[in-house]
């Protein structure tokens, strides 16, 4: 009888060590992959662009053709995918190391800068009118591409000017994205799976799953999108936020899910029961919204106590969630300004200047920001979604 129990001790040890280590298994193949995806599948390697030398420094001038034929900044793009992918390159200054460098008064502006990209040339003004994009490609499964980039200064423009000491500091960024992803399922697809929420920091970098809806949390998420363009630049577009993901009533009286989009603007001090927001805008949904005590039919709405609530970083533990006040003050949403939000059952609200919300019987005269939702079908094109490089769409 010992001589069994020992036997099943040992049993169950050795079953204990397989599954073990059949978890670190899968964990390591996970971050493998991760990795992959960020890094080796744009065949772009931290080492690599260390290595490269992306600043002008000290440099004479030179015409087009001395410019194409500088040595060039080689790297390979590969989609390891089986489905079609879209990658941008961008062209970005790097204000991080002009910093450290003490140099941000001594920079050559960009209209003196010149890059080509697989021998075909342009100005770096024209790559920052289109969210520093300076090239775009569609890679079949498993097809790659070698790109060449050189960037100088155009001799043409700087010709009376003194260029010693003068110089500037870029960085390549790539990113990789499905091709015809509709953005509703990439931001879906990039979630958190973490169920604690409410412990996070304020650098809450992506969405996080909350009951059955989506949302960003913290003071910096990367949530940040090109809006309401005016024309084929995306230096015409406004800045707003994504909010959220959350199933709203449409004017077909279904429910279903849309991004909820926040302006980065304010509008002007107005009283509550004169709030007006003018947008034609192909791209948003006609919902119905509860605007004061009765449901509307509308193409903009304003922020609820419950965006303002969930977006701070431990906005859905229970001692914030009942009272408003206890919330850390840690919103991405807080502008420092008194803010209409949506009205709460017989009260009127709005956000303080220190971040609290205030309820309040007086109309006095406050801004507000517009929130919309976005149709499901609008297709992402690229960007990450962090202040430098802003979601696009189309």
């Amino acid at each position: 009888m010992k001589r069994k129990i020992i036997s099943l001790i040992v049993l169950v040890f050795i079953l204990s060590l397989l599954v073990v280590k059949n978890y670190i298994n899968l964990y390591k193949e996970d971050v493998v992959e991760a990795f992959e995806d960020d890094i080796t599948s744009i065949g772009i390697h931290k080492e690599e662009v260390n290595k490269q030398e992306l600043s002008i420094i000290n440099e004479m001038p030179l015409d087009d053709i001395q410019g194409s034929q500088k040595d060039p900044y080689t790297f390979k793009i590969k989609n390891n995918f089986d489905y079609e992918v879209r990658y941008n390159i961008y062209l970005i200054e790097d204000k991080e190391i002009e910093q450290l460098d003490n140099c941000i008064n001594n920079l050559i502006d960009y209209n003196y800068i010149k890059y080509s990209v697989n021998e075909k040339i342009d100005n770096v003004l024209n790559a920052s009118l289109n969210n520093n994009i300076i090239y775009t490609k569609i890679l079949k499964p498993y097809e790659e591409e070698e790109l060449n980039i050189r960037i100088w200064i155009d001799k043409t423009k700087s010709i009376n000017m003194d260029t010693t000491n003068k110089h500037i500091h870029f960085k390549i960024i790539s990113n990789i994205i499905e091709n015809n992803i509709k953005l509703i399922d990439h931001l879906k697809n990039k979630s958190s799976k973490k169920t604690k929420y409410y412990i996070d920091t304020d650098e809450a970098k992506e969405m996080y799953k909350i009951s059955n809806d989506y949302r960003y949390i913290g003071n910096i998420p990367n949530n940040y999108i090109y809006f309401n363009c005016k024309n084929d630049t995306l230096s015409s577009c406004e800045i707003w936020r994504i909010v959220s993901i959350e199933k709203t009533l449409l004017n077909t009286l279904n429910k279903e899910y849309r991004i909820k989009l926040v302006s980065e603007n304010l509008q002007d001090k107005t009283s509550y029961e004169n709030i007006k927001y003018e947008i034609n805008n192909t791209h948003i949904e006609e919902v119905i919204l509860k605007r004061d005590t009765l449901f509307k039919q509308t193409n903009f709405g304003l922020l609820t106590i419950d965006d303002y609530r969930k977006s701070y970083a431990n906005g859905v533990n229970e001692r914030c969630y009942t009272n408003i006040l206890k919330c850390n003050k840690n919103s991405y949403l807080t502008l420092g300004e008194k803010e209409w939000l949506n009205i709460d059952e017989d009260y009127y609200t709005y956000i303080s200047t220190n971040g609290n919300v205030v309820k309040t019987n007086n109309t006095t005269n406050n801004q507000f920001r517009p929130i919309v939702y976005l149709k499901k079908n609008i297709i992402l094109l690229g960007g990450n979604g962090s202040k430098e490089m802003p979601y696009f769409i189309y």
